[in-house]
């Protein structure tokens, strides 16, 4: 794995089982001429968490996918979500630096999915945050979040669209009640 998915020691759990499915240049060309779906998932059974996202081209071509642990004081599913969008993030970020060049086409924007609802939304709504207020730092997972919010900031040229997909737990909720 090249050092530049490393560029942070905090990263390096993030990309823990890595492993590209098509050869890196290929991926990257995918990533900059067609659109892309992001799936991404987190558990934490017993307050052990892991997370797992995979890459897509719209043709169903399965380019990337990575898994690893999630770390904290507190491991929750909210905070093993929020580990899988954060380290699929950062993964575009690393290709991002790694190809971007002025005669390299620009990164697309991709869709980024995932059964957790409030995750979502929370993304969403740090996203439109012009200050940070002392309080909202003081909410659960922050430190996860404002990583999101700054990586997303990194990729402002075209940061994903994040929206939330049917997950099997799901499956035994009324859909009013979703």
């Amino acid at each position: 794995l090249r050092d530049v998915y490393k560029r942070q020691p905090w990263e390096q759990s993030l990309f823990h089982a890595l492993q590209f499915l098509q050869p890196e240049p290929t991926v990257w060309a995918a990533l900059t001429h067609s659109d892309c779906i992001i799936a991404s998932d987190g558990s934490a059974p017993h307050g052990k968490g892991s997370f797992a996202w995979i890459i897509s081209d719209q043709e169903g071509n399965r380019l990337v996918k990575c898994s690893g642990p999630v770390h904290g004081k507190r491991i929750t599913s909210y905070r093993a979500e929020g580990y899988g969008f954060l380290s699929s993030l950062r993964f575009l970020l690393r290709m991002k630096d790694l190809y971007s060049t002025p005669l390299q086409p620009p990164l697309r924007r991709h869709s980024l999915r995932c059964d957790n609802q409030s995750v979502v939304n929370k993304i969403n709504a740090i996203t439109t945050y012009t200050t940070i207020y002392p309080n909202t730092t003081m909410d659960s997972e922050w430190d996860c979040l404002a990583q999101i919010q700054s990586t997303l900031r990194d990729l402002a040229d075209s940061p994903p669209t994040l929206s939330w997909i049917l997950g099997h737990q799901d499956n035994d909720t009324t859909y009013e009640e979703l």
